[in-house]
């Protein structure tokens, strides 16, 4: 499961107007939360884990805090996603119609990329407008 605050690409960032990023400033410090969260949340997972094998008394109640926190770690991955969803939703008026086209790519797309709307949007966009 990967968390992570994705950051706005380049060639989108650049045409937002100034209302649209402080927004999207905003949004990214909320989720820049959720996934720092996230991280202290694997690290107690981890350490519970640990202490589980280590403690021979109340292995139930070990297994239920361990449960209980990754069912945590989903629920924030999935707020983390929401997020993404929203940002994106925040930005595209601003979009050219070529950007817009190519700003909703399927999930697994862009799900574990560094930029918000994936991997060399400034690409795929320059070969659409060619290709028309």
């Amino acid at each position: 499961m990967n968390v992570n605050m994705p950051l706005v690409n380049k060639e989108i960032w650049s045409v937002l107007k100034t209302n649209t990023k402080t927004t999207d400033l905003k949004s990214q410090k909320i989720q820049n939360k959720v996934v720092k969260t996230s991280y202290s949340l694997a690290e107690l997972i981890a350490f519970l884990m640990e202490l589980k094998k280590r403690v021979r008394y109340y292995p139930d109640g070990m297994s239920k805090a361990i449960r209980m926190a990754m069912d945590s770690m989903t629920m924030l991955a999935q707020a983390n996603r929401e997020l993404n969803k929203k940002r994106k939703d925040t930005l595209r008026p601003d979009l050219s119609y070529p950007t817009k086209l190519l700003s909703n790519p399927p999930n697994g797309d862009v799900e574990n990329s560094v930029f918000l709307f994936g991997e060399e949007l400034g690409k795929k966009v320059k070969e659409l407008i060619e290709g028309s």
